[in-house]
């Protein structure tokens, strides 16, 4: 088995700490009403109804990164799965190494 097929390159430690960080912090204002509540007060945040849909939408769409994700490394004879959960849970960062990859 050619090495690149076990190994997954990872994106700077700081995309996973902003970008899952804001993702944790829109599900926290988006499911928990009363901190977003205490966020508003100094804050403008949107509403609660709003907040559930960005949330959901940013699953959409961290789900279709990671679709797109194992199509592309099943393509190029890598690890498909590991690039998948990857993908989804860090998002652009991890596909556009993804893409800089060349087909084996």
């Amino acid at each position: 088995m050619p090495e690149n097929e076990t190994t997954i390159d990872r994106p700077a430690l700081a995309w996973f700490l902003l970008l899952d960080g804001g993702l944790v912090f829109l599900a926290v204002l988006a499911l928990l009403p009363s901190v977003a509540d205490r966020v508003r007060a100094r804050l403008p945040v949107p509403s609660t109804k709003v907040l559930r849909t960005i949330l959901l939408l940013a699953i959409i769409v961290h789900l279709g990164e990671g679709v797109t994700a194992w199509v592309l490394a099943s393509k190029r004879g890598l690890d498909a799965r590991r690039w998948a959960v990857q993908t989804t849970i860090v998002g652009f960062p991890s596909l556009r190494l993804l893409a800089s990859h060349q087909a084996t």
